[in-house]
This record gives structure tokens, C-alpha cells and sequence, in this order.
């Protein structure tokens, strides 16, 4: 996998997942500082003034490593990361390596940096699908808590906190007005008194609006996505049983039907696995099925020292199935279309008066011998439990026979042999004879 490497350009590297929570970590940091330190005159103690020069230094190196990083992938990376993010590192950067007190905008840019967390729990969302949900929420907190603490600095700021009163009260009660605020909660103990305040307030509760319609609809949003596929399993029971109702099936086979259901849900089946694979490329589409399948087809004993070439096609051409306990995968008389193999379950083999001969059980297969004779099945094998079975249609099947050799002379001794024990009737080792 080491020479794939730098083919995976949607893959998050360790260091630099470590050095995206540093600048995340960090813009927090900036953006609670620097509109507090610009409207209350935060007292500059030593571990502020190290934080401060970390700060800087972290903002610094940014767009340094994020352009190597860029080189590494190639030409078009640096291109899009010059013309997308180098300027917005570099303006977010320069208030802190030239201080200008006297300018609270200036120093506010090194806010810009909040596109750039934006777009880093963006990144993280497309590649960890399962933790999405968890970082769309981490987000609306990080989100929150920035609007909150700004909005309460802007209120101190344009209120001015008369001689006297600890800036810190005032910042609190201002935190205080600006959640009640921007929820729509609304007290009113503490009411705007000149004409800008009373815009200031417009404002924020304008936005407040916005913010609260918006937060309302993304949190039910997470709630109801949370788990997808349940949903999605939930909603075709819901068509199937108004299907079943409409057409009237007999209770027992509406019984049969939700178990299988159930059934598929409870081992984790949510999602057709065909049609999954098909929409991938033929090479990664091999590869997958590969990993998916290598277990069932190496458990199978005629293929257990087959070549990796077999093996990948074998990967592509089986295709999963569930049968239902009491469910015939074929009976007497059927054509014979496929040859089986059992991942999981057990199923009996009957004869032609319906009586058991014998079982099939996990990593066994069948139906080889019908499709050898180009004949009609001989016996019937019936499901005893769920079982989860893999298929080789016979095209398929004609057509690794005739390819590999080391398959055709593994399986021309097998099939002997059944054949000798179907001679003397030796029925617990001719079960595949169907």
C-alpha cells in the first residue's frame, strides 16, 4: 500500500490533521482575545504575552507548511492553495507580526481565519463520513460560541462601561444580553438606551433571528440524519407492510417477508452490495470485492491454494444472496443455472420423496455437478436457518473451468470422487451431487 500513497489525495495525513486542530485551537483562541482585548484592555500577564507569541508564530509557519504540504501533491495543489487560501493566511497573520494598536480593524483581521477553520471541518466532514454528524455539531458549538463572544464585545463597546464597574461584570452581562439576545429570548432587563445601542440591538436581533432559524433547522437536521440507514430501513418497512396490506398477502408469508427483513437489518445488511460495487471502477471494484470475499473464497476447499489471479475473479463474479429458513434454493427438476457456496447458515439436502439425506453447513458448496453434466438438478436443498450464500452463474462458471487449469483438475478429482460415492450409494459424501 506505501507505493499507493501518493496516489490518494483524499486521504487525511496524521500530521497534518495535527497541525488543522493546532490552527482551529489557535483561531479560537484569536478570535475570544482579540475583540476582548480591543473593547475591555485585557491586562497583559506572562502567560499571555507567551500565548501571544505563540499565536504568531503558529499563524506564521501556517501558510509555509500548507504550501509544502501542497508541493507534495503536485503542481495543480499549490496552484489551488495560491489562489484559494495563501492570501487569507497571510492577511490573518500580518496583525500579529505588525501590532498597530491604535487600529481595532486592523487587528481584526487575523479573524479571517475562521474561513479557514470553515474549511478544514468542511475537509474532515467529505473524508470521515461516520464522524460527519459529530463535526457539523463541534462546528455549530465552535460557531456559537465565537458569534456569542462577539456580539457581547461589540455591546461593551458601544455601550461604554461607566467608571468604576469591573470590566468584567460588564463583559459578563453583555455575554448574558447577547444570548438572550440572538435565542429571541428576550428579557428585557437590560434595554438599549441611545440610538446606537438601539441599532446595535436591531442588528443583533436580526440576526439572532437568522441565527436561530438556522440552528433550529440544522439540529433537526443532525437528529434526523443520524442514522440513515435506519432510516431508510425504517421507511421501507413502512411501503412494504402499506404493499403487503394493499395486495393482501397471507399473514404467514407477511410474517416471512418482515422476518427476512428484520433479519437483513439485524446482521448489518442495510445496503445492496451489488449495486454498491457496480458504481465503483473496474479496478477498485476487484480490489473491494477481493477484501470482501477472500475469507468465503479461501474457506472453499478447491480454491484454497488457487491462484490470485482466480481469486480476483472469483471476487467479482460471486454475487451475495439470503435464503430464509424453509426457503428451497432449488428443487428437483430446476435447471441448472448456478453453483453455491455457504458463508453462513446451514441447509439440508433432500431426495425425491422429500426426506432429508444429509446437510450442508458454512464453508461448503454446491450444485458444481449439475452444471458439469449440463443437466437438471437431482435433489432439492432447502434452508434450515438464514443463510447467506454466494452464487457463480453458470457462464461464469463454464468459463473458469475452461481458464484455469489448476480449478478444472481440483474439481474434475472432486467430482470423481462423488461420483464413485454416489455408486455406492455413500449419500453423506455425494451432497453436492444436485
Amino acid at each position: 500500500m506505501q507505493e499507493l500513497r501518493k496516489y490518494r489525495r483524499n486521504v487525511l495525513q496524521h500530521r497534518d490533521v495535527l497541525w488543522n486542530l493546532l490552527i482551529v485551537g489557535s483561531t479560537l483562541y484569536a478570535a475570544l482575545r482579540i475583540p476582548a482585548d480591543i473593547v475591555i484592555g485585557v491586562t497583559n500577564t506572562n502567560w499571555l504575552f507567551a500565548a501571544h507569541i505563540g499565536l504568531t508564530i503558529i499563524f506564521v509557519l501556517d501558510p509555509v507548511f500548507h504550501y509544502l504540504a501542497a508541493r507534495k501533491n503536485g503542481n495543480g495543489e499549490v496552484r489551488q492553495y495560491v489562489r484559494t487560501w495563501l492570501a487569507v493566511d497571510i492577511l490573518a497573520a500580518l496583525p500579529l507580526i505588525i501590532p498597530l494598536p491604535a487600529s481595532s480593524l486592523f487587528r481584526l483581521l487575523t479573524l479571517l481565519k475562521i474561513t479557514r477553520v470553515t474549511a478544514f471541518i468542511n475537509q474532515w466532514r467529505r473524508q470521515l463520513l461516520r464522524a460527519s454528524n459529530w463535526l457539523r455539531l463541534a462546528y455549530f458549538a465552535y460557531g456559537l460560541i465565537v458569534i456569542v463572544h462577539i456580539t457581547a464585545c461589540g455591546w461593551v463597546w458601544i455601550r461604554d462601561v461607566p467608571k468604576g464597574i469591573d470590566p468584567r461584570d460588564a463583559y459578563l452581562k453583555a455575554v448574558y444580553w447577547s444570548v438572550t439576545t440572538l435565542a429571541t429570548v428576550g428579557y428585557g432587563d437590560i434595554t438599549p438606551e441611545t440610538n446606537n445601542e438601539m441599532i446595535y440591538a436591531i442588528v443583533a436581533m436580526m440576526m439572532g433571528f437568522v441565527l436561530y432559524g438556522y440552528l433550529i433547522g440544522n439540529i433537526a437536521g443532525l437528529l434526523n440524519n443520524f442514522d440513515p440507514i435506519k432510516q431508510e430501513h425504517v421507511s421501507n418497512l413502512d411501503k412494504l407492510m402499506a404493499f403487503m396490506r394493499y395486495r393482501r398477502l397471507p399473514s404467514t408469508m407477511q410474517h416471512r417477508v418482515l422476518d427476512y427483513y428484520t433479519y437483513m437489518w439485524q446482521q448489518g445488511v442495510g445496503l445492496d452490495e451489488t449495486a454498491m460495487l457496480s458504481r465503483l471502477p473496474s479496478g477498485l471494484r476487484t480490489e473491494v470485492s477481493l477484501y470482501l470475499k477472500r475469507d468465503v473464497i479461501e474457506q472453499v476447499p478447491i480454491f484454497r491454494n488457487a491462484s490470485e489471479a482466480l481469486k480476483r475473479e472469483l471476487a467479482t463474479a460471486l454475487h451475495p444472496i439470503v435464503v430464509t429458513p424453509g426457503e428451497n434454493v432449488f428443487r428437483i427438476g430446476d435447471s441448472a443455472r448456478n453453483m453455491y457456496f455457504i458463508s453462513k447458515g446451514r441447509l439440508e439436502v433432500l431426495d425425491e420423496n422429500e426426506r432429508t439425506i444429509g446437510y450442508l453447513q458454512e464453508g461448503e458448496f454446491f450444485g458444481e455437478m449439475a452444471l458439469l453434466a449440463k443437466r437438471r438438478r437431482m435433489g432439492t436443498v432447502r434452508a434450515v436457518d438464514y443463510c447467506d450464500l454466494y452464487i457463480l452463474d453458470s457462464a461464469m462458471f463454464d468459463h473458469i473451468n475452461e481458464h484455469y487449469k489448476e480449478f478444472s483438475i481440483e474439481l474434475q478429482v472432486i467430482v470423481e470422487q462423488r461420483l464413485a460415492d454416489l455408486k455406492k450409494n455413500d449419500f453423506s459424501r455425494t451432497l453436492h451431487a444436485s
